[in-house]
């Protein structure tokens, strides 16, 4: 009896772990511009394990672009606070106050701002080759959120630069 119970256990374990199926992300965006299409790229891309949601990668190389997304399904949307680990600082206006409607990254090499309260256009600026480095990957990430009814949407953005890549990103 305790062998078909097992058997029984696994079954029902090895369905409902197989059973899940793909979320999209909460919170969806379109692009709207990309002045830079060779050198700026976004995915919307399902991770592994198909569980977890669908989520969005910027790639670009060291060359410079922007790219404005707007959200689809949130007419307000907001930067997450930024943690104590964080690579991020918000902006500074002209006038010196600071601008939480902007994170500037990698020491200004690329920045991202809300506008008109749901989309975010994406800064890079070109940076210059290191010849010492073969390779150079930096990743961040924007957390992006918004109000819905009760609860709060969150969102990754990942963002990947390839700062030696001379060539067009595929």
């Amino acid at each position: 009896m305790k062998k078909y119970f097992v058997l029984i256990l696994s079954i029902i374990l090895v369905t409902t772990l197989c059973g899940c199926e793909e979320e999209d992300s909460p919170l969806l965006f379109t692009t709207i511009e990309n002045t830079s299409p060779q050198n700026v790229k976004i995915d919307y891309y399902s991770p592994d394990p198909s569980c977890v949601p669908r989520s969005y990668t910027i790639t670009t190389n060291r060359f410079a672009g922007e790219l404005t997304i707007k959200c689809s399904n949130s007419p307000n949307i907001y930067f997450a606070e930024i943690g104590d680990n964080s690579r991020a600082k918000y902006g500074v206006t002209s006038s010196g106050e600071v601008d939480i409607n902007t994170l500037v990254f990698d020491d200004g090499n690329w920045f991202v701002s809300l506008i008109d309260n749901n989309h975010l256009k994406f800064v890079f600026r070109e940076t210059p080759v290191n010849p010492d480095l073969d390779f150079v990957m930096e990743n961040d990430y924007v957390k992006i959120c918004a109000k819905s009814k009760d609860k709060i949407l969150e969102t990754n953005i990942s963002v990947w630069r390839q700062l030696n890549l001379d060539e067009p990103i595929n």
